[in-house]
């Protein structure tokens, strides 16, 4: 759903010479989300893997700073207290389609503890909004078409993973009074995808 001309007024005069840090903004759907926070004046720095090249940010050069740490290094959370951004957005995760203990284990770490570790260090800065970002892929065999409030059958350790991601955030922004959302975006594509995706596919 495209948003108003009057929801996006509402949106730039919120952002507008905010702070806001995005983990996973190197990633397809972060780096729309960082043009996007930069066309509303927002001051933005973002979180990426060491190992991560962000060829979709190099259009950004200079306008965006760029932390390479992993979720589970304490310098997370020193990054978070010096930059004290207002709003944290968690895109970052691990699209695991790999089946068995051994690939649940990493992926658990990578989207459910490190998620978590994001929490405690943006509580910890005093962020006063954060925003989790899920999957349509928790509905799994779910009747559709899908509704919010129906209950999630996730079919994979990536799905599996996201749902709990989801519930600990929910409860994290319940029990510390953070103001803590989740967004489950669906079936997403467009520039920047990474080869592979059902729709890049189709269409070539």
């Amino acid at each position: 759903m495209s948003s108003t001309s009057s929801e996006i007024r509402s949106q730039k005069r919120f952002y507008s010479g905010r702070k806001v840090l995005v983990a996973g903004g190197a990633g397809f759907i972060g780096s729309f989300l960082v043009d996007r926070l930069l066309d509303f004046g927002a001051k933005v720095s973002v979180l990426l893997r060491p190992s991560t090249d962000p060829w979709r940010l190099r259009h950004l050069h200079g306008r965006v700073r760029l932390f390479r740490v992993d979720l589970n290094d304490r310098r997370m959370r020193d990054i978070l207290k010096r930059e004290r951004p207002s709003v944290v957005f968690n895109l970052a995760a691990r699209v695991n389609s790999a089946s068995g203990h051994n690939a649940f284990r990493a992926t658990l770490v990578e989207n459910v503890t490190n998620a978590f570790r994001l929490l405690e260090a943006a509580r910890f800065a005093g962020v006063e909004r954060f925003v989790q970002t899920g999957t349509i892929a928790e509905y799994g065999r779910g009747a559709v078409p899908f509704r919010e409030g129906q209950r999630e059958r996730p079919t994979s350790a990536y799905a599996v993973t996201k749902v709990m991601a989801t519930h600990c955030a929910l409860w994290f922004g319940a029990a510390s009074g953070m103001g803590v959302m989740v967004v489950r975006p669906a079936a997403t594509f467009g520039p920047r995808q990474a080869p592979g995706m059902l729709v890049p596919n189709l269409i070539v």
